[in-house]
């Protein structure tokens, strides 16, 4: 059953698809920097959301980008301020493997990540040596505590607003969010004063 938040980005999704073909290469990169057309349909949704519902969240997608997991949590850690409870980053490599994208958020012990795979069909399990492959990289990544998330190019193609959405409400739904616990913490004694009720 759809959420009402599905419902709307359905709705939105070709106002947003309008609006992500706006999006310039000096935001993500240049299409040619990308391993597909499909990741970069991804990297336009991502960074859309994240400039609009998902502000928390910053996209890191620095051109040609070659860089490792423990690298992006250094850099999310400098961004620190406040409000920033995650980082979304391209190409980044764990292990011997590179990921298309890896979204970080901060938890109450450290930085989890979540891995996410465009998995077009000229690339992905269209041979069993292919197959193989996968299913070694995804067990590599979860072993060391990524969870993977695969979408295939006809998802992407379909609705990347949805795809990066999906991926963008986990992260934080999943997030610690100190600044988001302070304003929970006010005591009812305070919120019924201000509405002029006795305490």
């Amino acid at each position: 059953m759809d959420t009402f938040e599905d419902r709307i980005l359905r709705d939105m999704a070709p106002f947003l698809q309008w609006t992500l073909n706006e999006a310039t290469p000096a935001c993500i990169g240049a299409r040619a920097s990308y391993a597909s057309p499909i990741e970069y349909a991804m990297a336009q949704a991502f960074f859309m959301l994240t400039t609009t519902a998902y502000s928390g969240i910053a996209t890191c997608f620095l051109a040609d980008s070659d860089i490792d997991a423990e690298a992006c949590g250094n850099h999310l850690e400098r961004l620190d301020d406040g409000q920033t409870y995650g980082g979304m980053f391209r190409q980044v490599s764990i292990g011997a493997y590179r990921v298309d994208f890896l979204g970080l958020y901060t938890q109450v012990d450290g930085l989890a990540g979540i891995v996410i795979e465009c998995d077009g069909h000229d690339f992905h399990e269209k041979t069993r040596e292919q197959a193989v492959y996968d299913k070694a990289r995804d067990r590599f990544l979860q072993l060391h505590d990524y969870h993977v998330l695969r979408f295939a190019g006809s998802e992407i193609w379909r609705s990347p607003i949805l795809c990066a959405a999906t991926v963008l409400r986990h992260m934080s739904a999943k997030a610690h969010k100190p600044w988001a616990e302070d304003k929970c913490d006010k005591p009812d004694s305070v919120e019924n004063t201000t509405r002029g009720e006795a305490a």
